[in-house]
């Protein structure tokens, strides 16, 4: 009698490591249907041209070429930790947080952004502008500038009153994807 209720226990130990498997499977596949995920991006910000262009020209200077103003637009939209960083200063919550207007965020991006332009840096002047864009004085003026249109293209986790609405996600580009057509090589 003893020997065969061990037998027993021994063929159910013998099967168990068989059916670990499965009961891991099965739990892993019940478990992974209850994680839902937030989303990780955020759309493209919604503009019409016509306020893109308003925002454009009464911003930086006349002579602003279309390569400059992608730059500024896309170096802003793939830049959105740093926006929330930059708009976080400029709205205090704890006692003794002192409000920023231009944050040190917004000023190191500005300079990387002058860096990169390089000569064609002085389009971002106003015709009526004279600021020398290697002093701080220079630099800020720019980094306003940035800091308007930022705000204007939605590109802040602040609502117009001031009120926190969300972090900023990375921006889709989705929508931006070129159109690729497949032809001959021209020798003309």
């Amino acid at each position: 009698m003893y020997s065969s209720w061990l037998l027993s226990c021994m063929m159910v130990f013998s099967w168990l490591p068989q059916f670990w498997f499965f009961i891991w499977v099965f739990l892993w596949c019940n478990l992974s249907s209850l994680v839902s995920a937030a989303p990780t991006q955020q759309m493209f910000p919604k503009i019409t041209f016509k306020a893109f262009n308003r925002v454009i020209e009464s911003n930086f200077g006349s002579n602003i070429s279309l390569a400059t103003v992608l730059v500024i637009l896309l170096s802003l939209v793939e830049n959105t930790d740093l926006l929330n960083l930059h708009f976080r200063q400029q709205h205090p919550e704890y006692q003794g947080e002192n409000k920023v207007a231009l944050s040190g965020w917004i000023i190191a991006f500005t300079e990387s952004l002058l860096d990169q332009l390089g000569k064609k840096k002085k389009t971002l002047l106003c015709d009526y502008e004279s600021e020398d864009l290697s002093t701080k004085e220079g630099i800020k003026c720019i980094a306003n500038k940035l800091d308007i249109v930022a705000t204007k293209l939605d590109l802040t986790p602040y609502n117009s009153d001031g009120d926190y609405t969300g972090k900023l996600l990375p921006v889709s580009m989705e929508k931006l994807k070129p159109l690729h057509v497949i032809c001959p090589m021209s020798f003309v």
